[in-house]
């Protein structure tokens, strides 16, 4: 009777070992499990790292090579406004101290701070005052003998046998009173009258540029002779 109770307490006993070496196991497992996934997780993130790093390394080689790109385009940019400012001072330009040089639009040829347009199409004088005004200018008004000569050397170069440019001086509301397109009064400084001008009266109210054989400066003519017209607006600066 005594050996009983002695057996049941050492089943007992190894019956409550194995329950725990079996929680012991799981808990192994579950251990084992989490360290593989951190396992996996350690060489995903290192893959995703060595990717960046590689990642990192090929957006450094584009900037270097845009970099690279960018100041040959800036050199050569520099090299192109060089070229453009020299080629444009050949043409009667004056250069200011802040080393800028004029920029004008396609079909306007610039000289000083202004941009001029010579038509090859002949309109009455109001008609060229309206074109002028619709290409975003004027008529033009000469207010230098520098002005004037670069004028009379361009119409002689590109006028062809006609060589007679309507200019935006006119006298039409007082004979005699002679303004300028905005509206200014002839000036008593800046004149350039061919001999004998004006001779019109009140049948000539307009004047034009009219080279031929020895007359290159003012003719005053009737406003609605078809003649070729010359417009002027502000250039733009370029900084070199």
């Amino acid at each position: 009777m005594g050996r009983k109770p002695i057996l049941e307490d050492v089943l007992y006993q190894i019956d409550f070992i194995t329950q725990g070496r079996g929680e012991a196991v799981i808990d192994f497992i579950k251990i084992n499990r989490k360290e593989q996934d951190l396992e996996e997780l350690k060489n995903t993130n290192h893959s995703t790292y060595s990717s960046l790093l590689g990642a990192h390394a090929t957006l450094q080689s584009q900037y270097r090579t845009l970099n690279e790109k960018y100041d040959e385009s800036s050199k050569e940019l520099r090299n192109l406004k060089e070229y453009y400012c020299y080629v444009i001072s050949l043409s009667w330009i004056s250069f200011s101290t802040e080393k800028t040089c004029p920029v004008c639009k396609v079909g306007w040829v610039p000289f000083n701070s202004k941009c001029y347009f010579f038509s090859t199409d002949k309109l009455t004088w109001e008609s060229s005052r309206d074109q002028c005004v619709r290409k975003g200018g004027q008529l033009v008004i000469v207010k230098s003998s520098k002005e004037q000569e670069f004028l009379e050397n361009k119409i002689s170069v590109m006028g062809g046998e006609e060589k007679d440019y309507w200019i935006g001086l006119h006298d039409r509301f007082k004979d005699g009173e002679f303004v300028w397109v905005d509206g200014t009064p002839l000036s008593t400084s800046n004149r350039f009258w061919d001999v004998n001008q004006p001779n019109g009266g009140n049948n000539e109210n307009c004047v034009q540029i009219w080279i031929e054989s020895q007359w290159k400066h003012w003719h005053d003519f009737p406003c609605a002779t078809p003649s070729k017209w010359v417009c002027e607006t502000t250039s733009s600066l370029l900084p070199i």
